[in-house]
């Protein structure tokens, strides 16, 4: 299970191009912080099922380099690439309120 804490966007960190609000800057430590915790789950997920970030790129019809930044923590998954992530690396997305 991966579980996802209620945030809102991420500006500085490639999520501006998607027309999402600035997080205020007190809560951008905390966002950075389960953007790099989702990263790592997603890279720890795929090496668990023997993928290579090739393969994954493959399986979803993206670049290597989305996969790359994906699990760098550079780039947050849209809602979309997650549940297509979830489905290919057999997970589960569950949201809790903190």
């Amino acid at each position: 299970w991966l579980l996802l804490p209620w945030v809102t966007s991420v500006d500085d960190i490639g999520m501006a191009k998607r027309g999402l609000k600035i997080v205020p800057s007190d809560e951008m430590k905390y966002v950075k912080t389960e953007v790099k915790r989702l990263a790592s789950e997603i890279q720890l997920r795929r090496k668990e099922l023997n993928f290579t970030q090739e393969s994954l790129a493959e399986r979803l019809e993206v670049s290597v380099g989305t996969i790359k930044t994906i699990e760098q923590g550079i780039r947050m998954p849209s809602i979309p690439m997650l549940i297509r992530l979830s489905k290919a690396l057999k997970f589960e997305i569950r949201f809790s309120k903190k």
